[in-house]
């Protein structure tokens, strides 16, 4: 099995480059690199995991079946200290969710936005405003400088988004991960086919140890919708005017759900969620 990144084949994506080589170039020339960092976090996460005790993916599994949303956040913290915990948030239209329990129950944890340098300057303004009313700390990452530069210059979107994604995206995650024992998305399973398939905890295949949490995982659209009315939440600017979905600018139209999203293209995931199966 080849090395993946963010549920991408590394090989994939040269193949996908074609004849582009410099970046084709680039990353053959980093696998040996990025096997290493993999190896690394495998063994720093495993022996972290055995040290402290942490209950098994299945057994979180079971105990989270059983609870609330917030009953499942509490029970994420009793079981991992807040600098373990990864959160990260698009700033998109179902983010709200997330981020208003991450305020309830540790409002100290940080909360991490891919900025791609692509997105819609009204996510930057509503990132902006959830972060003031529910008192938030966000910090922003983001692609090297040269992958920003190559992706505008070359409009990878167009050609090659899967490729941009990994770029933009998954390579910007990479290194904070070894950094924590647990990521928390707020991934629901009525937004996709592949998100269906979810459960609550899970760890990604051999080449990603960090356990992977999705808290709202049952919330359907229904219960989502009376969530943020209950509460208050302000919705992302562009849900009033169709947009089901909201990533990138290049890569999202008005649509319902995430119909809007890679219109034209095969792919209705950026790469960060698709290691996220159903291993124990």
């Amino acid at each position: 099995m080849g090395l993946k990144l963010g549920g991408i084949s590394i090989r994939g994506i040269i193949g996908e480059l074609g004849n582009c080589t410099c970046l084709a170039n680039f990353l053959i020339s980093n696998l040996g690199f990025l096997v290493a960092r993999k190896d690394m976090l495998n063994i720093t996460m495993t022996d972290a995991i055995l040290r402290k005790k942490t209950p098994t993916t299945e057994q979180l599994n079971e105990h989270f079946q059983q609870l609330d949303v917030e009953g499942r956040f509490r029970l994420l913290y009793e079981n991992f200290d807040t600098e373990e915990v990864l959160v990260t948030s698009s700033f998109g239209a179902d983010s709200a969710l997330l981020l208003h329990f991450i305020s309830r129950v540790n409002p100290s944890q940080k909360v991490y936005f891919i900025d791609t340098g692509f997105h819609f300057p009204s996510t930057y303004i509503y990132k902006k405003r959830l972060a003031k009313i529910l008192g938030l700390q966000v910090v922003d990452i983001g692609p090297s400088p040269d992958f920003y530069k190559m992706t505008e210059q070359m409009q990878l979107w167009k050609s090659h988004p899967d490729t941009c994604c990994f770029l933009n995206k998954v390579m910007a995650l990479e290194a904070l991960k070894s950094d924590h024992q647990v990521w928390v998305s707020g991934v629901m399973g009525h937004q996709t086919a592949h998100r269906s398939q979810l459960r609550f905890f899970a760890t990604g295949n051999s080449n990603d140890s960090i356990i992977k949490c999705c808290p709202l995982l049952d919330m359907d659209a229904e219960k989502s919708r009376q969530y943020k009315l209950e509460h208050r939440l302000p919705p992302h600017p562009l849900e009033e005017m169709g947009y089901g979905s909201i990533g990138c600018q290049h890569c999202t139209v008005e649509g319902c759900g995430r119909s809007g999203r890679w219109a034209g293209h095969d792919k209705t995931e950026c790469g960060l969620h698709l290691e996220d199966t159903i291993h124990n």
